[in-house]
């Protein structure tokens, strides 16, 4: 269906589990005025207050004061829960008299946290709101520092604004972020994958430049035909013929191929946008591999570093039944760690105290204690125990990485 023909749907026939659907669709489209009388109609009940307060988003950013205070209306919120709405509901609901002074506490408490959401909040309320050009100037103090991907989003959002303004395409602060690129890249210079997007970007920016300086060009070209069609008029007093019609039509040729150009650097502004996006994905590929590189390495050395520990492995044989033997201070460890590794513990030495076979596969002994034995419990924990006629005798479940310094202590004791 076509978004006018959504908006007239009456929600009291749209099943209930659709309407979620139906509000999600309106918020697409942007119809909000009909997504907001669907919550007039069907009220907002626990299984929607996730999409009214997606809808009460689409609302300040569109600057709708009139349906913001009809979404709020719906769920007599508290003032409490209010102060959990975004900084930009917050400061679209208040009067202009308290929005200065809004503005100054959320500055305070970014500059206090500037890691935190206060600052990109403040951003975005400003760039969203009615304090556009405030914003783009907060934001300029932000995408130099905050974490990458957040940056990227931040400038994405500073170039729509910049073009809501009419202002040019191009920021000063692109250069900034484009040496946070380099600098990401230069770690990660060896990945194909990320030199291709890398040259894509460069190219790119070649042909913005290039546009730049047409378009500069093109600008000096039209001031001096404007001066030039200006002149005669203001020479008035000598007797110099009008100047007929068609002496404007280069001047209008030329207004119209800038006009051309800008909308040209608009779509390679869109396409670089693009390509950065595609840069950042590639970088991130990098960086998991190369974190999934450092744990299998990491993974390596540990397991060199136990294995160094402990005996080679030896035939157990046919093991007798044995009753598990619990101290206090083993009981109480168990408390301390997670429960689906205490449960597969439990099971293992059941097995084991069960004496069968299986449990054995795997065991090794202690080179400076061959009385202790140690037994995988998954991947990240170990089971050190001691084996007695009758009994085991559980000393110790701990992760992996304290068994070296569990058994210095176990073997001093």
């Amino acid at each position: 269906m076509r978004s006018h023909e959504l908006a007239r749907l009456n929600p009291e026939k749209v099943a209930e589990p659709l309407r979620p659907v139906l509000i999600d669709r309106l918020h697409l489209f942007g119809e909000l005025e009909a997504a907001v009388r669907l919550f007039e109609t069907t009220g907002v009940p626990d299984n929607l207050r996730g999409h009214w307060l997606d809808c009460i988003d689409h609302v300040v950013r569109s600057r709708r004061k009139d349906l913001l205070l009809r979404l709020l209306k719906l769920r007599h919120s508290s003032e409490g829960e209010r102060q959990d709405f975004r900084f930009a509901a917050r400061l679209l609901l208040a009067d202009e008299s308290d929005a200065l002074r809004m503005i100054e506490a959320e500055s305070l408490a970014a500059l206090q946290d500037l890691d935190g959401d206060p600052a990109i909040e403040l951003a975005y309320a400003l760039l969203e709101g009615q304090w556009p050009a405030l914003g783009i100037l907060v934001s300029h103090g932000l995408v130099a520092h905050r974490p990458l991907f957040d940056a990227e989003i931040l400038f994405d959002a500073l170039l729509e604004t910049r073009d809501k303004l009419n202002l040019p395409p191009d920021d000063p602060l692109q250069t900034v972020l484009d040496e946070r690129f380099e600098e990401s890249i230069e770690a990660h210079r060896d990945s194909e994958a990320l030199k291709m997007a890398h040259d894509r970007r460069e190219a790119k920016n070649r042909e913005l430049s290039d546009a730049h300086s047409k378009l500069a060009r093109m600008q000096t070209e039209l001031e001096s035909k404007e001066r030039q069609a200006e002149r005669p008029r203001a020479v008035a007093a000598l007797p110099v013929p009008v100047q007929p019609a068609t002496d404007m039509a280069p001047v209008n040729e030329l207004r119209r191929r800038m006009a051309s150009l800008k909308e040209e650097l608009k779509q390679r502004h869109s396409e670089r946008n693009q390509l950065r996006q595609e840069l950042k994905a590639a970088l991130e590929t990098v960086e998991e591999l190369r974190q999934k590189e450092t744990l299998d390495t990491a993974t390596e050395e540990a397991e060199s570093i136990e294995e160094g520990l402990l005996d080679e492995p030896e035939p157990m044989g046919v093991q007798p039944v044995r009753v598990p033997e619990f101290s206090q201070k083993f009981r109480e460890s168990l408390d301390e760690l997670p429960s689906r590794t205490v449960r597969h513990s439990m099971v293992l030495i059941g097995r084991l105290a069960a004496g069968e076979s299986g449990a054995f596969t795997g065991i090794k002994r202690l080179k400076t204690n061959r009385d202790i034995v140690r037994q995988r419990v998954g991947a990240d924990y170990r089971l050190l125990f001691r084996l007695h006629s009758k009994t085991i005798e559980l000393l110790a479940l701990i992760p992996r990485r304290d068994l070296e310094r569990k058994i210095r202590s176990l073997t001093t004791a």
